[in-house]
């Protein structure tokens, strides 16, 4: 929640009280109390550092799974979309059965959704983004809350690279190089005609 001024002063009065303690002689109490002020503060920097140093730490492994997560929607939170996608990816490998593994899956999709680039630009997350999204779908069956919302996600995909494919067919059309757009064109409409059906006049030509 966004905290008071008054609320706000006494966090961080709380902050910088706790972490007089250098880091490697706190315990994991005076660790997991410091990030949660730290994240209370919007201090990611700080908070993740906190977050790591509990990791090596502790010897739960129930803490380092949690924090392990944690530390993801940290970086996704301060738009560190490469290191949550990371962390993500970290946890389904580690821990593929658990019951945050469809929101940690559909979390390391966004974090590659957001990273994609307008439609003249380079297009790899745009495709990796659809690679994700197929294979969460692939889980349709065992997952349940995040379905629709990643069909319109990979729409969107699809949108996208079609757009960019349409920026590469007017390049080759500015440049008279007909051929060459003429290929780009029929390419497009093999490739997206049946992914946005919506789109139909257009890549068809109708």
């Amino acid at each position: 929640k966004k905290l008071t001024q008054k609320e706000k002063e006494a966090t961080n009065k709380a902050f910088v009280t706790i972490t007089k303690t250098p880091l490697k002689k706190m315990d994991e109490i005076q660790l997991r109390k410091s990030a949660d002020l730290a994240l209370s503060l919007s201090m990611f920097d700080d908070a993740l550092r906190y977050l790591n140093r509990l990791i090596v730490q502790t010897k739960n492994t129930k803490v380092v799974k949690e924090v392990k997560l944690e530390i993801a929607d940290v970086n996704f939170d301060r738009g560190a979309l490469k290191l949550s996608a990371e962390g993500y990816d970290e946890f389904l490998r580690l821990y593929p059965g658990d019951k945050y593994a469809e929101y940690a899956q559909y979390k390391g999709l966004l974090s590659n959704y957001y990273s994609i680039l307008d439609a003249d630009r380079d297009q790899t997350a745009t495709h990796n983004t659809i690679r994700l999204a197929d294979a969460f779908l692939e889980k349709s069956s065992v997952y349940k809350q995040y379905n629709e919302d990643v069909k319109v996600i990979r729409l969107s995909c699809y949108e996208r690279l079609y757009d960019h494919e349409v920026v590469v067919f007017d390049y080759y059309m500015h440049k008279e190089s007909f051929k060459a757009a003429e290929t780009r064109l029929a390419a497009l409409k093999k490739s997206y005609g049946p992914k946005l059906p919506h789109y139909e006049p257009i890549v068809t030509g109708k």
